[in-house]
């Protein structure tokens, strides 16, 4: 009985769709988290599809934050044509999003968006 349960959900872990989060991230990005190995079991394929969530995850938390700010400084302004804009633009996009090189992410030097924003401007 354990052994047929055991099938039934590896065949249906086979099976599964992927999850359409990951397919937003550039190529370039999805070839550099996978294993260096040319063999991929299933634990490699999970850990390649977390990565996949968890970056698309991310750049989607990023931008929600610059949207939010953006959304705060054009209606602390008045700003119409850039409200209207900004209703058209995705928190998933990514091509501003360089996902491709060598990172190192250290505490000493926090991301400061305002600053990343005061020079942005829609219009």
């Amino acid at each position: 009985m354990v052994c047929s349960h055991f099938r039934i959900r590896k065949a249906l872990t086979l099976t599964a769709p992927p999850s359409p989060a990951p397919k937003a991230i550039p190529g370039g990005a999805r070839r550099q988290i996978r294993p260096l190995r040319k063999t991929r079991n299933q634990l490699d394929i999970a850990i390649n599809n977390e990565c996949g969530r968890l970056l698309a995850n991310v750049v989607t938390a990023f931008n929600s934050v610059l949207l939010s700010q953006l959304l705060e400084r054009y209606q602390r302004e008045g700003n119409e044509k850039a409200l209207a804009m900004l209703k058209k633009i995705s928190p998933v996009a990514w091509r501003h999003i360089h996902f491709l090189g060598h990172y190192t992410f250290r505490n000493e030097n926090p991301i400061d968006i305002a600053a990343m924003l005061a020079g942005l401007d829609l219009l």
